[in-house]
Formats: C-alpha cells, structure tokens, sequence
C-alpha cells in the first residue's frame, strides 16, 4: 500500500444520506473500528489489504493465479475461512502473462496490485480478462467493499481517439452465476458512447439475465452516469450490494464523495422465488473486446492499479 488506510464501513453504508464524505486525499493514520452492519446484523466480516510485501502472488494454472501471505490480515484464514466469503482467485480464463498479467509491484514508494492486458488472451483471441474471482460464497446477501484505483498507460488512448468504447468491464456481481438457471448479474463499466475524438470516458452499470437457450444477455434495468471517469489519478472507488427485489434490491457505487449510481432494484433473478445470495464477485476486474485490444499501440496496455482493499459483509 502508499499509505496507510483509514477508509471504514461506514462509507459503504447502503443509504446515500448515512455516507461519510471522502476525497482522494490521503486517509488518516489510524481507522476507527467498523459502524455497524447496514441492516443490523450479529456481526460483520471484515477484511483488509494493502498488498504489502508479505503478500504474494502464485500462478495455479494457466488460468488462474492466488494470492498468499498478509499483510495483518491473512488471504486464507482471514477471507477464505471465515464468514460467508468462499474461494479467491485471480482469474485468467488463459493466456500467458505477455498478454495478461497480474503483480504485486513497488509503486511510489509502496507497493500495489497491477493488473495487466496487453492482448486478447481468451478463446484464442476473443476477449481479455483478468479478474478477481471469490466464488462459491454461502447465502451472502449483502456485502460492501472500497477499494483505491487508477487507470493509467493505454487508458489514456481512449478518449483521444475515433470510435466508441462500449465493453471495458471494472467490476461484476452475480446471482446466480452464469449458465444457470436463474442467471443474474450486475456490471460496473467504462464507456465511451460517442464516436468523436475527445469525447470523455462515463460510467455504466446495469442488471441482466440470461436466456437459458441462446446464453445471451438481457437487460433488467441499466443505469448510466455522465461523471468523467478519472485516468492517471487515485481515487477510491466504493460499492454496496444488498440482495432483494424491485422494492428492495439496493446498488450503491461512489468514487471518493461523488455518487456514481443509488440503485433500487432487482439485485436477483425475477424468477427466482428463493434467491441464495452473490455466489460471485469480481471485485476488481479488468474484461474487454478484441477489438478494443487490438487497437492498441505495440508495448502499450491497459493497467489497471489498485490498492488499499476493504471488504466487509453483514453476517447473520
């Protein structure tokens, strides 16, 4: 981490009015315990970090990566073994990390988790992908995270450039995963809608099912924000998640002081009578076209960096 965090619960809080103002300059020294849960829960899980050098990443396979070690939290016994959070991993879906990669690197004078893509990795030259993954949660029905980020190096071709940016996922949600019956998920996205060189990079968020034939995708409900997306510049980006329906489903997602998006809504499948939580979150993820992959200058990507990771969630 730069510096040391002192971001808290009570800014991922599920009700806009009970968020405490934030700004991208640094926290204070020493965070004060955790608010309560936002729906006044037993208990909270909470976990932390800030990717210090007493944390590191092992590859599993061609697909996926893990991250080890702690840093005054324990990536296994902190997160994985303990509350309603499951499995972690960084995933890939292949490739190899000249075209894909995810590090722990020093960073003006700390260190911070750097996420990678250079080229299309996925279905031999599909998409690309690296991603957070924590899987096989148990009946995790609301959950909040904050979580410091920039978007730099090719990032900054975007907006300069001619042509549209309409797929470049930040972060996902799902309920339940895909390919099942009641598949649902929630995306968090940049975009660049019009064609126009110097157009500004906005926000996107949207809720979908899929058809369980075709496999497509249908929008729910989708919401846009026209607040510029920063590049080359830390902010905090904060997001709440509460499961319900229409009346009751809640998104919340801040970057620093500014609300991006107070959604009320499905947070769940429409059909599904007995919903059993977010069985899977990608947190911090960087998914995006062939397309926009291809378009990139030779030794250029798109990096993403991050930092000062808090995760919490309401435990029965």
């Amino acid at each position: 981490m730069r510096v040391f965090f002192g971001v808290t619960v009570a800014l991922l809080l599920l009700t806009a009015g009970c968020l405490e103002s934030g700004s991208d300059s640094p926290p204070p020294t020493d965070p004060p315990p955790p608010d309560p849960p936002p729906n006044g829960g037993d208990s909270m899980h909470v976990f932390a970090s800030g990717f210090e050098p007493t944390v590191s990443i092992i590859d599993v396979n061609e697909n996926f990566s893990d991250i080890i070690g702690s840093d005054g939290l324990d990536w296994q016994s902190d997160l994985e073994d303990n509350g309603s959070f499951g499995n972690f991993r960084i995933f890939y879906e292949g490739g190899n990390n000249s075209q894909r990669s995810a590090r722990i690197i020093e960073y003006e004078g700390g260190h911070v988790l750097e996420f990678r893509l250079s080229e299309a990795n996925v279905n031999d030259g599909e998409k690309g992908r690296v991603s957070t993954s924590l899987t096989n949660n148990v009946n995790l029905t609301e959950f909040a995270y904050s979580v410091e980020m920039n978007l730099t190096d090719a990032f900054e071709l975007i907006s300069p450039s001619e042509g549209r940016l309409t797929w470049m996922t930040i972060a996902e949600f799902w309920n339940d995963k895909a390919q099942t019956e009641h598949a649902f998920r929630i995306t968090l996205s940049i975009q660049k809608l019009d064609a126009a060189p110097n157009t500004a990079l906005t926000w996107a968020l949207h809720g979908q099912t899929q058809n369980t034939t075709s496999l497509m995708w249908d929008d729910v409900w989708t919401e846009v924000s026209e607040v510029t997306v920063p590049i080359h510049t830390w902010f905090t980006l904060q997001i709440g998640l509460l499961e319900g329906d229409a009346e009751h489903g809640r998104v919340l997602v801040k970057i620093g002081a500014t609300v991006l998006f107070d959604v009320q809504n499905w947070t769940h499948h429409p059909d599904d009578t007995t919903p059993g939580g977010f069985d899977n979150l990608n947190l911090m993820k960087l998914y995006t076209s062939a397309g926009a992959l291809s378009q990139l200058p030779e030794g250029r990507a798109f990096v993403i960096l991050w930092d000062n990771f808090i995760l919490s969630s309401n435990e029965e």
